[in-house]
């Protein structure tokens, strides 16, 4: 920023890479972004910073609806990565530093990028769905009712082909007929 500043850019702010905040009583990642600060009438001259912190579990917290769950979010800036967990308790857990995801469900990631702007200290955030966004007693159901439908539709075709094809309805009209005939006859 002061680098920037001195040469005469003065619409810029720079965000850092993952810091640990003292004030933090565990680890967890955070990103500071810092903003020169100068007067409307001397423009050239810098007068101080603005500084905004990130937690990025508050952010995730904030950001994805209160229904999300089962989805870790692994949020990098290059050098360093921390993943996170939506849990159903409606709340974003710390899994810890590193990509901690389970690699089953690399198929399913969604991942943007934030502050791409040169100069600036750009993020990475994927999402991956993890065993708790898809339960069992979901994934069983329409496969098990699917094939009770097919092995019924399997067997009335059978029912019906037996029916038509052994001519049974000709079969029990020539018996009413002949039941019929025997009476008249006495």
């Amino acid at each position: 920023v002061m680098d920037a500043w001195a040469n005469g850019i003065r619409n810029l702010s720079a965000v850092t890479p993952f810091i640990q905040l003292l004030q933090d009583k565990t680890s967890r990642p955070a990103s500071l972004m810092v903003y020169p600060v100068a007067p409307i009438e001397q423009p050239n001259e810098l007068v101080g910073f603005i500084r905004i912190v990130h937690n990025w579990d508050m952010m995730l917290a904030q950001a994805v609806p209160v229904n999300a769950c089962g989805i870790d979010v692994v949020v990098g800036d290059g050098n360093h990565q921390f993943t996170f967990t939506l849990t159903s308790s409606k709340s974003v857990e710390t899994k810890g530093p590193g990509d901690l995801h389970d690699i089953r469900y690399d198929s399913y990631r969604n991942s943007f990028s934030t502050f791409e702007n040169p100069g600036y200290s750009s993020y990475v955030v994927d999402f991956y769905p993890n065993e708790e966004f898809f339960p069992d007693d979901v994934e069983w159901h329409p496969l098990y009712g699917s094939m009770a439908m097919a092995v019924f539709v399997i067997l009335v075709s059978c029912l019906v082909w037996t029916y038509f094809n052994n001519n049974y309805l000709q079969r029990q009209l020539q018996f009413k007929q002949e039941a019929l005939d025997s009476k008249r006859s006495f």
